[in-house]
């Protein structure tokens, strides 16, 4: 034993001492981090505040510089206290400009000719964080596949209504829970398309009688479309129910993922186990070193996203459509959604990782139990010219007795199974037992099953390059909007160059 090791377990550090392995502080931290992310949305009914106000009141005044709305004096000089502005958090618009412009009210106030308040800040906002979750939900797919390829063949008892279906594989589950997270992922993606449309230029809802160019100011901002409509600019919010939506729909499945890996990892189960960063110590009981903690922290994160899109919805309930404080609001449940789902998707993509799978105990009780049966019904059916009902009746009867007498499914004999039949008024059948263990082996039973989708390791390994390639193509997608942005941005310090001189 190394003597880190041996001067960890003299310390008084007694909640960790039954993990296996030394604590890394670090996870706490990022709990930590997560959960302060979650409050870190402005809560002002108003208006957001701080870095998408400056870049949307920065381009809004070249825009009425290009349109000769404003002269170049007052340009000039709101240009320069906006770059000024660039790095204020409590950035609030017209009344710091005045401030910092010694009281000049008439060029501070130019700062809002011809449009609204608010528009298009919270998009701006609301499109950088999700940015930023789709990286980490790619970055999450990408261990999901990662730990499916490496446990294609692992072969596992599958559920269905919490009892003993059919074997699987652990691989194969992996590629159903990253096709149903990618799925809700591309509704996230569409979401984004329904954020990234610009408002701007809408006035209250009637427009301006400004020559405002707004297609001018989409564009400056990085934005893939207008929204055309002025009276929706204001009046609509679904681009935030959109978000909250396909969020809750992603925290369905890792809610749902989270709970069968904490039931694994039971020792009564003992699929898998984790390494000592992940497990769970306590105060009180000196054993205790359980895997499923950071599962339940998952399940409060996503809960809590999921919460997130119930209260969005109802905020914006019988609502007027027009602008209305309620309605504007709605986009910081957006937000908050985000946060939450964003620590949910971290820590199961760490998780996986630091995964310590036991593949022979997962092997041991599908060779122990009956989940290889519905093969054997083939066999009768296919071989012996049994009716599919019939054989089902042969082979249910024969593991009532099995279960009776306790005897495994490995340990199943053709003895027992023409018993079996003379209970069902069958007479004794030509089969034995080298047959039927042959059907309720569980890696024959894999191996047979080489179907489309089925967990057959090689279909599995085939399912599993598909969707690498379509992760990259995510990313891909993902540079793009990013590129798009930066180019956005490279753009207006072109403008704001050519107009300071």
């Amino acid at each position: 034993m190394d003597n880190k090791t041996l001067e960890f377990l003299k310390s008084t550090e007694h909640r960790y001492h039954a993990l296996g392995s030394l604590p890394n502080p670090k996870f706490d931290v990022l709990a930590r981090k997560i959960a302060d992310e979650v409050h870190k949305v402005s809560l002002d009914p108003v208006s957001p505040s701080g870095e998408s106000r400056v870049v949307v009141d920065i381009v809004w005044v070249i825009m009425l510089f290009r349109q000769k709305i404003i002269d170049r004096d007052k340009a000039v000089n709101l240009l320069n206290a906006l770059k000024a502005a660039t790095d204020i958090p409590e950035f609030t618009g017209e009344d710091w400009l005045k401030t910092f412009l010694n009281g000049d009210e008439d060029t501070a106030s130019s700062v809002n000719i011809g449009r609204t308040l608010q528009e298009p800040m919270s998009r701006i906002a609301i499109r950088k964080k999700l940015i930023e979750l789709i990286d980490i939900a790619h970055d999450s797919l990408e261990e999901i596949l990662k730990a499916a390829k490496d446990n294609a063949d692992t072969i596992m008892v599958g559920h269905t209504h919490m009892s003993q279906a059919q074997p699987t594989t652990y691989g194969a589950y992996l590629v159903a829970i990253y096709d149903a997270l990618s799925r809700s992922l591309s509704s996230v993606d569409l979401a984004y398309a329904h954020t990234n449309m610009c408002s701007a230029g809408c006035g209250a809802l009637s427009g301006t009688g400004w020559p405002v160019d707004r297609y001018m100011v989409s564009d400056l901002l990085g934005f893939d479309e207008l929204v055309e409509p002025t009276y929706d600019c204001e009046a609509a919010q679904d681009y935030t129910m959109d978000i909250l939506f396909s969020i809750a729909n992603m925290m369905l499945t890792i809610t749902r993922t989270s709970m069968d890996h904490e039931i694994w990892g039971l020792e009564e189960m003992g699929y898998f186990t984790v390494c000592g960063d992940f497990l769970g110590p306590s105060s009180l009981m000196p054993q205790k070193a359980h895997p499923g903690g950071r599962m339940e922290s998952i399940r409060i994160y996503a809960n809590n996203a999921i919460s997130e899109a119930t209260k969005g919805m109802f905020a914006l309930h019988g609502e007027p459509y027009q602008d209305i404080l309620p309605i504007y609001n709605g986009w910081t449940s957006a937000w908050r959604a985000m946060s939450y789902a964003e620590g949910a998707l971290t820590i199961l993509g760490m998780y996986l990782p630091n995964m310590i799978i036991d593949k022979d105990r997962m092997l041991q009780l599908a060779e122990e139990g009956y989940s290889c049966m519905p093969d054997l019904v083939i066999k009768l059916v296919k071989e012996k010219g049994i009716g599919p009902r019939r054989a089902h009746r042969m082979c249910g009867t024969t593991v009532f007795l099995a279960r009776k007498r306790k005897i495994k499914g490995n340990e199943i004999t053709s003895e027992l199974f023409n018993e079996a039949l003379s209970l069902n008024g069958e007479e004794a059948m030509d089969i034995t037992t080298e047959e039927i263990q042959e059907m309720l082996n569980p890696i024959k039973f894999i191996q047979r099953h080489n179907n489309v989708g089925d967990p057959n390791p090689q279909e599995t390994l085939r399912l599993i390059e598909l969707r690498f390639d379509r992760l990259e193509n995510m990313r891909k997608s993902q540079r793009q909007r990013k590129d798009k942005l930066k180019a956005a941005d490279i753009r207006v310090e072109q403008e704001m160059s050519d107009i300071l001189g």
